[in-house]
């Protein structure tokens, strides 16, 4: 009986050694690692435009020969040639305010629905125009100037002329 025992001892040592190398937490080569990243959003006011006052060439007189009228960036008139200016009418370039979020950058189309202004009948002239328009917002703001010149031909036929122009801005 003492060799069954001694077998049974060999045996039950032997068995629990080997659970011991196939148990969780035994020698095993498999590792994991973890990170963390944070996830974010920034919601920006959409740009807006809007206009705070036309562009008007003012009143003038044509003349026999050709000229042009010119209003810069700061609304004043300016004629060369014979075509005369007169006290009515109110010169001014068209000034749009533009909104949106913080100091970003943005651009600017400007563009008139026509290269001419026109009195309906048919009569025209050219127009050509100009825009200070800045790239960036201050603050969540900026303004633009829109001016330019027309050439007015001899004799120009008496009316009222006009167009339209469109600004557009983008983020």
């Amino acid at each position: 009986m003492r060799y069954t025992v001694s077998a049974f001892l060999f045996t039950a040592v032997w068995l629990a050694a080997g659970l011991s190398q196939a148990a969780p937490g035994g020698n095993n080569n498999n590792t994991t690692s973890t990170a963390t990243a944070n996830v974010t959003a920034n919601v920006v006011a959409p740009i807006g435009v809007s206009k705070t006052s036309d562009l008007s060439f003012g009143d003038f007189t044509a003349d026999s020969a050709a000229c042009t009228v010119a209003i810069n960036s700061a609304g004043a008139q300016n004629i060369t040639g014979n075509c005369a200016s007169l006290s009515s009418g109110t010169p001014s370039a068209a000034v749009f305010a533009v909104s949106g979020s913080g100091n970003r950058s943005f651009t600017t189309n400007v563009a008139a629905a026509s290269a001419n202004l026109s009195d309906g009948a048919g009569h025209t002239m050219p127009l050509t125009l100009q825009n200070n328009a800045p790239t960036h917002l201050t603050n969540g703001a900026a303004t633009i100037a829109v001016y330019g010149s027309l050439a007015v031909a001899a004799n120009q036929v008496a009316g009222a002329y006009s167009d339209t122009v469109t600004v557009t801005v983008a983020y």
